[in-house]
């Protein structure tokens, strides 16, 4: 009866088994039907415990990009995208397979239109949210990183059309290059003279080999760096014929076939207008700096405050032209001048304040109120009890403005100067000075010595 009994059993389950084995046959066969899984052959058992391992991407689809050219590991959750090298760019529309219950959340145009021109410089791409339908980005962050990778090495693509800058501007440049999608960025932008010698850095930081944020793609132009030219700042660079070189992350240097000129530009002062130039009576000459000075171009003119005017000519210029000396009439009296500067007879937008003083110990008052003028003639309105600024040179904790009364010469006030930490010297004038219309000068001490500036050239109204 033992024996009745077990056969049944026994039976029962092998009858169970074996449907078991037909089952797992058919799912096998759907599969193999279908074709392998591409995107299960890395789960390894980490991400098999994974809670949100059923909701995943199965494929990613970008116009231009073959299928093959896009892998997904979903261990790492990384998409990879093998970009070609003909690949043009632009605003892609990507076709995304997720499983089943899963929603895209943010990424590859879910809310912003997918471009590959992030991946031009960093590497950086984006960051791809999935997560259950119904779910935000916050409440399940499920997400998978894109990374592109070049097709072959960055080149600059040939032309013979020059590219041409006027010296101290700018150019902005889009340059067309092949793979510039996920491969190492351009650091920096160099000009060199044909025939070799320095490097002169035009854009990038030259103690940051690592800086990758100088050089986009121009999202107007399919495969071009965008970047610019920058003479602005740099003293070294004459008119000519330069090559344009650019380095890559890591040292690679490529250099762009088509020639760069560099023109002249429009003539540039690097003085600070608050104060102008100063000269000491009797000095020949003045020496400007800038950009564009070049002694076949500039002249110049000054004027006083009555309308008298002596010719500037340019005697001497900086091989750069970076610098230009000026011969100064040396007639002229102590006291405050306009000069004006041309370029071929054209003047230049901003005119120059000159003050000729005694000596080279003799204070100088540039400006009242913080402002800039070349030589101005109306009053200025000071109030007493108030602080105000005053631009002036030559001056110490002893130095004191005084204030003399026009209408009585013999009444005068000396008011005391505070210098603040980072800002202009300052005064306020005490309601012991009476209302009315004074003239400026400034007194100082240098070497045990008391020395006074002209008067200011504009009358002081105190109100």
């Amino acid at each position: 009866m033992d024996h009745f009994l077990w056969l049944p059993r026994f039976s029962l389950l092998a009858l169970l088994l074996t449907f078991g084995m037909m089952m797992m046959s058919l799912v096998a066969c759907r599969i193999n039907i279908n074709g392998p899984d591409p995107i299960t052959q890395s789960i390894n058992e980490p991400f098999a415990t994974d809670p949100n391992r059923n909701y995943r991407i199965l494929s990613v689809t970008l116009p231009g990009i073959p299928f093959e050219n896009i892998k997904i590991d979903q261990q790492k959750r990384t998409i990879r995208i093998k970009v070609p090298t003909d690949f043009a760019g632009g605003e892609l529309k990507p076709v995304v397979t997720l499983t089943e219950n899963t929603t895209l959340l943010s990424g590859l145009g879910q809310r912003n239109p997918f471009r590959m021109e992030s991946f031009c410089y960093c590497n950086q791409g984006e960051l791809v949210t999935i997560g259950p339908i119904g779910s935000t980005p916050f409440e399940t962050p499920i997400q998978y990183g894109i990374v592109a990778e070049a097709s072959a090495p960055l080149e600059l693509k040939p032309s013979q059309t020059p590219l041409v800058i006027r010296l101290g501007e700018f150019l902005p440049v889009s340059l067309p290059v092949q793979n510039p999608y996920g491969n190492l960025p351009i650091v920096k932008a160099y000009v060199q003279r044909p025939e070799g010698g320095t490097l002169v850095l035009v854009h990038g930081v030259d103690n940051n080999s690592n800086s990758c944020v100088w050089f986009p793609c121009d999202y107007k132009q399919p495969s071009a760096l965008l970047f610019t030219i920058n003479l602005r700042s740099n003293s070294t660079l004459g008119p000519g014929t330069y090559k344009l070189i650019l380095e890559q992350q890591g040292g690679r240097l490529l250099t762009l076939s088509q020639p760069l000129q560099l023109v002249r530009g429009e003539p540039r002062l690097n003085d600070n207008p608050f104060f102008g130039y100063t000269i000491v009576q009797g000095q020949s000459d003045l020496l400007i700096q800038g950009y564009n000075l070049y002694t076949d171009e500039i002249t110049g003119i000054i004027t006083d405050q009555n309308g008298k005017t002596w010719p500037v000519r340019p005697i001497a210029a900086a091989p750069n032209s970076t610098t230009l000396s000026l011969s100064i009439p040396l007639d002229l009296s102590v006291g405050y001048y306009k000069l004006q500067l041309f370029k071929n007879g054209i003047a230049l937008p901003a005119c120059q304040r000159l003050s000729v003083r005694q000596s080279d110990r003799h204070p100088v008052i540039y400006s009242l109120l913080y402002s800039i003028n070349c030589l101005a003639t109306q009053p200025v309105s000071l109030r007493r009890g108030v602080r105000q600024s005053v631009v002036i040179s030559y001056f110490n904790s002893r130095s004191t403005l005084k204030f003399t009364n026009t209408a009585k010469p013999d009444e005068f006030y000396q008011v005391s100067i505070v210098q603040p930490i980072e800002s202009f010297p300052q005064i306020t004038l005490p309601q012991t000075i009476p209302v009315g219309t004074y003239r400026v000068t400034l007194l100082s001490e240098d070497r045990g010595q008391s020395y006074e500036s002209e008067p200011f050239e504009q009358s002081i109204i105190v109100q």
